[in-house]
């Protein structure tokens, strides 16, 4: 074999060694693509979670059972400088909701975004079909109903400028509203002192729970029980707020038909101290409303202003959907509120559950006389842990000789405190999640939310001309060093 012979042959071989290489080069790539895109993990490293949703945003997508469409119609193209900016915040938004809600194996939700411009066609099919005229327009649909998001409504605004995105908000609000087949509204009863869904006073007020009701799609009314004959027939539950004196016998029987006739549910929140007029209703369901508050000495149930946090959740769905988020509870003064189901109409038909339990260092007090001593007394007063929640529910009685066990009938869920629903702790801790909880129990609706609003910030790097030259040299320093070893290699490779 000649020598020209052998070279053909090496360069045959150095040939296939190459495109090995290449070929493994590109194998590797391809696998690390695959792993990265099926094995990942998603960390929001920025100080205030911009870029992730709330757990109660998470918790809802999970839970949504229609299928959701959510279409952004905007231009994309020749938009100005805050276009952009929301297209951009839409785009991060929306993506993790898709990303979340199919990450936890739910396919309902469904994101689309069409340029008016590029896809005329198509943004007309689809505004033509829910009958919107406006091109640029925001729709969260579900079904035959439809939910229009106006941009506005996404930011929060000072000075002209935008201050916060709250399209997290916005846009759980609007699928909650096409999801939710539940037309029933919630009652606040009136006119025995109840907290006002008006007030905006901090202490008193319930203003903000008003306006947070409305955002996660609930329809809310105050009603005065001596103008009706009966509870309307389109209530979902009818809440008690607080009532600073005892209900009538007339108002009673009001309750006690809405319950038992009309399989309703009560949502009851009493301040300590005091005859509600509720006592014996409550009781028929098993519930005992003590007259007594709750001490709780408890050094990781105490707040630093002398407010209870509460931590005890029973394994209920209410105290539940608290826990599993890692939440607490900031109340007041709280009451007990005890199961008592030997005393109940109807015992072997309820089901009791204790919610919320202070501390073990806790105690019921019975010195109530203002200016006394307050000490736990073996004798009179009710040890800890107390329990100051507690839920009845019952399965509706027929006008047969058996009960139909697999109906739900009415419910109630009495909570021995309402200041934590207040303007001044709604706030504070998971307090609005835990009324939300409560609430979506006695309606029977999924797990509900809590978001809070993100801020806009903006980034300016303001460099000087020496600024931006030293940088320039730093910026140029790497690439120097990598070309002078590549030259190195070179001289000595020949």
């Amino acid at each position: 074999m000649s020598s020209r012979d052998d070279f053909r042959r090496t360069n045959r071989w150095r040939r296939l060694n190459i495109l090995l290489q290449i070929l493994f080069c590109l194998s590797l790539i391809a696998a690390v693509n695959h792993l990265g895109s099926t094995f990942f993990e998603r960390r929001d490293l920025t100080e205030d979670r911009k870029f992730s949703l709330s757990p109660e945003t998470e918790a809802y997508l999970v839970s949504v059972e229609a299928p959701v469409e959510i279409f952004v119609i905007v231009p994309d193209i020749d938009s100005d400088m805050t276009t952009r900016r929301v297209l951009r915040d839409l785009r991060k938004l929306l993506a993790n909701m898709e990303f979340v809600a199919e990450r936890e194996g739910n396919q309902n939700i469904r994101v689309e975004f069409i340029d008016v411009f590029r896809e005329r066609n198509r943004a007309r099919e689809v505004l033509g079909r829910h009958g919107i005229t406006t091109m640029n327009s925001i729709l969260v649909t579900s079904g035959t109903r439809m939910k229009q998001v106006s941009i506005d409504s996404l930011y929060t605004f000072e000075d002209g400028e935008m201050r916060a995105f709250r399209g997290e908000t916005e846009f759980l609000s609007a699928i909650l509203q096409v999801t939710q087949q539940n037309d029933q509204k919630v009652y606040f009863l009136s006119g025995q002192g109840e907290l006002s869904l008006q007030s905006v006073d901090a202490l008193n007020g319930l203003s903000k729970l008003y306006s947070f009701l409305q955002e996660r799609g609930f329809t809310v009314e105050t009603i005065e029980l001596s103008n009706f004959a009966r509870i309307p027939e389109d209530a979902g539950t009818v809440v008690i707020a607080a009532p600073a004196t005892q209900f009538r016998e007339r108002e009673t029987s009001l309750l006690r038909d809405y319950l038992s006739n009309d399989n309703g549910s009560v949502l009851a929140l009493f301040e300590p101290g005091g005859q509600t007029g509720l006592e014996e209703l409550a009781l028929e369901w098993g519930i005992r409303i003590d007259d007594r508050f709750v001490v709780d000495v408890g050094p990781d149930f105490q707040s630093a202003t002398g407010d209870l946090i509460i931590r005890e959740f029973s394994e209920h769905p209410v105290g539940n959907f608290i826990k599993n988020l890692g939440l607490t509870a900031l109340f007041g003064l709280p009451r007990p509120i005890l199961p008592d189901l030997e005393n109940a109409r109807n015992p072997d038909t309820i089901q009791l559950d204790t919610l919320l339990l202070t501390s073990p260092q806790s105690w019921a007090e019975n010195e109530l006389r203002p200016g006394s001593t307050i000490s736990f007394d073996e004798s009179e007063d009710l040890p800890g842990p107390v329990p100051i929640a507690v839920a009845s529910q019952r399965s509706s009685e027929t006008g047969f000789d058996f009960a139909l066990s697999a109906v739900q009938g009415g419910k109630i869920l009495v909570i021995g405190n309402a200041d934590f629903i207040t303007n001044s702790r709604l706030d504070a801790f998971g307090n609005r999640l835990l009324f939300l909880s409560a609430l979506n129990w006695c309606m029977d609706v999924g797990n509900n939310i809590n978001i809070a609003a993100k801020d806009v910030r903006g980034y300016m790097v303001i460099l000087s001309q020496s600024d931006l030259r030293n940088l320039l040299i730093w910026l140029m320093i790497p690439a120097s060093v990598l070309a002078l070893i590549g030259i190195l290699v070179a001289l000595i490779r020949r």
